[in-house]
């Protein structure tokens, strides 16, 4: 989004709502608004539990070729964009319902509902024991990986809990 002063601006951040900018800090400021809306909506690479990827909603790894979405068709799919989003993995959980979304959970399973909220697709995870934070990542090696955070905020300790095995392509 680029802005001019006193130009009108429609921003897919606000949901197509017509904004006018008549202050250069107006400006900024919704500009910054914008990018922490997208990564609330998942275009970021770690999420940590409890938090969940809604449907149309993504993360995508940090050098940006790596893509998991979850579909409208409730299908998780990790895409790889350099390939012309070659798929290289999925829930297969094509056609199970409507408004269906992930969720890495408290209890460190990563979790594919429907909008009944009924289980689509599971890490089993939760059979791990973790003293500190669950957490889920699109790494840049296009491994979708469920990681034990045991002292927060310290990302060399991490230990692998359960992967999509896409690593190295």
């Amino acid at each position: 989004m680029h802005c001019r002063i006193g130009e009108a601006v429609r921003s897919p951040a606000f949901q197509g709502a017509a904004m006018c900018i008549f202050r250069s800090r107006l400006c900024l400021l919704l500009n910054v608004l914008a990018c922490i809306v997208r990564v609330i909506h998942g275009q970021s690479a770690i999420i940590v539990a409890p938090k969940e990827i809604p449907t149309g909603g993504a993360l995508q790894s940090k050098n940006g070729r790596f893509l998991l979405a979850m579909q409208y068709d409730c299908n998780l799919v990790l895409y790889d964009l350099e390939k012309n989003r070659l798929p290289l993995w999925a829930t297969n959980t094509s056609g199970h319902g409507a408004n269906c979304y992930a969720a890495m959970e408290i209890n460190g399973n990563f979790v594919l509902y429907n909008g009944a909220h009924m289980i689509k697709f599971q890490t089993y995870t939760y059979i791990y024991s973790c003293t500190g934070n669950y957490l889920a990542w699109m790494q840049d090696d296009g491994n979708f990986v469920v990681y034990c955070e045991p002292t927060v905020n310290n990302l060399q300790q991490l230990t692998a809990l359960w992967a999509t095995g896409t690593d190295g392509w």
